[in-house]
């Protein structure tokens, strides 16, 4: 894993018993950078090793399920700025465009920002300045490791 830091915990339980079933649900799914906790309040005794392990390796799972999982990429937003008579077309092609429309102002023009990931940014651009026939502002608003879904 290119050197990275992994550390678990069974803090208590019987050894082995719940932070390295818990590491081999994030293993197991190529998880990186993340913090899981699971705490258990009920079982003890009552649930014994097997089932202390399907108990926390099912919390960390459900976790997992529930959160998402993201891949942050470096990623660039831009604020792009049309008539009314152009913004049909443009927002029509930011549908099926590989970008996140975070906020579209409605005022005298229309301002919308998009998050646009770097490697794409250069044909978003291009294809936004041929769909507007070039009619279309834009300006770069910073770049940021941004999460974009799987």
């Amino acid at each position: 894993t290119r050197g990275q830091t992994a550390r678990f915990s069974d803090d208590g339980e019987p050894s082995g018993t719940a932070g390295m079933p818990m590491m081999e649900v994030l293993n197991a799914n190529d998880i990186t950078n993340v913090l899981c906790i699971v705490t258990r309040y009920f079982g003890g005794i009552l649930l014994g090793a097997g089932g202390l392990v399907r108990a926390y390796a099912q919390g960390s799972k459900a976790a997992l399920d529930a959160a998402g999982v993201v891949v942050m990429e470096k990623s660039a937003r831009h604020m792009v700025e049309v008539d009314y008579s152009t913004w049909q077309r443009l927002e029509y092609f930011l549908r099926s465009a590989p970008v996140i429309i975070e906020h579209t102002e409605f005022g005298a023009s229309v301002v919308c920002t998009l998050m646009v990931r770097v490697a794409d940014e250069e044909n978003l651009l291009a294809e936004i300045t041929r769909v507007t026939d070039g009619k279309a502002e834009t300006l770069e608003d910073g770049t940021l490791f941004y999460p974009w879904a799987e």
